[in-house]
């Protein structure tokens, strides 16, 4: 099942939403060059080490998918491989976007959601 950016609005944890806002301003198809041997990719900004990039690059490729699947408006899979990462670093402490700016966010983060898409 296909998930959106919506679907992230409205069931990812406070934290998640935060933190791709802060990683690429909820833009689903960003890569960022960090590096020579580093790129991030996706809404969340998800690390080359933890996924394939394919271009002969040494990668843990922990969360089992190329990089490429992170640039699609599809985010099922930048979940899962979110959620994967949360539990191999205990938190969201893997994510310059979260510790620079989300980790003290409660849900009042959110609190201007409904008048933004309602008016």
């Amino acid at each position: 099942m296909m998930h959106t950016v919506a679907f992230l609005l409205l069931c990812l944890p406070v934290m998640g939403v935060c933190m791709a806002q802060y990683e690429s301003g909820f833009n689903t198809r960003a890569v960022n060059r960090n590096s020579a041997t580093s790129a991030s990719y996706g809404i969340f900004q998800i690390n080359s080490w933890n996924c394939d990039p394919q271009d002969g690059t040494p990668t843990n490729n922990g969360c089992g998918h190329p990089c490429s699947d992170y640039v699609d408006p599809d985010l099922s899979d930048d979940v899962e491989c979110i959620n994967h990462l949360r539990r191999e670093y205990n938190g969201w402490g893997f994510s310059d976007g979260y510790t620079n700016h989300c980790q003290h966010v409660t849900s009042s983060y959110l609190s201007d959601c409904g008048s933004i898409i309602f008016g």
